[in-house]
C-alpha cells in the first residue's frame, strides 16, 4: 500500500490502514507533543534504527510507557511489511531503548512475562479460563535465539511441550 502521509499521520490512508497497530503506536506515541510522529517514520525506526532528532521524544516515550503487548503488534506488522525477522524487530526497538538512555527491557521474554502477570491476574479475576491462555503465536520467536535452561526439569530440550 503507498499512501502519502501528512503531518498528523493520517492523510491519504484509506479508512482500515488508518487503525493499524502502527498509526495506533503513532498517536500514543504523539498524545503529549504537539507534532505527530507519523507512522512512516516510526516503521523507518524500527527497521533501521534511525530516529529523526524531532522525533526522539516521541519514540522514547513509546518504548518507556507503551504496553509491550502494543510493541509486539507493531513489531508484527513491521516483520509482515518489511519481511525482517520478529526477532529482529524486538532487538532494533531494544538498540532504540538503549540509545534514547530508557532502561526497560524491551523483548519477547518481558513481553511474554508481562502477559503471564496479566494473564494470571485475570485468571484470578475471573475474567478469563486458565484454559483460554496462548503465550506463544507463530512467528513469534523468529530470529530469536533459545538457550537451553541448565536447571530446567526435563532431561532433553523440548522434553514436555
Amino acid at each position: 500500500m503507498t499512501a502519502s502521509i501528512d503531518r498528523d499521520g493520517s492523510a491519504g490512508l484509506t479508512p482500515s490502514a488508518r487503525r493499524t497497530p502502527l498509526v495506533v503506536a503513532s498517536e500514543t506515541a504523539s498524545s503529549t507533543y504537539k507534532l505527530m510522529l507519523p507512522p512512516k517514520v516510526l516503521a523507518l525506526a524500527l527497521r533501521k534504527c534511525v530516529i529523526p532528532a524531532d522525533f526522539e521524544p516521541h519514540i522514547g516515550r513509546l518504548l518507556e510507557k507503551a504496553p509491550l503487548s502494543m510493541l509486539s503488534q507493531v513489531a508484527t506488522q513491521i516483520r509482515d511489511e518489511a519481511a525482517l525477522p520478529l526477532g529482529q524487530v524486538w532487538s532494533n526497538m531494544q538498540e532504540l531503548a538503549s540509545q534514547l538512555k530508557i532502561a526497560r527491557e524491551i523483548s519477547v521474554t518481558a513481553m511474554l512475562e508481562e502477559r503471564h502477570v496479566q494473564d494470571a491476574a485475570d485468571v484470578a479475576a475471573g475474567r478469563r479460563s486458565a484454559r483460554s491462555l496462548l503465550l506463544v503465536q507463530p512467528g513469534y520467536l523468529d530470529g530469536c535465539t533459545l538457550t537451553p535452561n541448565p536447571n530446567s526439569q526435563y532431561e532433553k530440550p523440548g522434553e514436555g511441550w
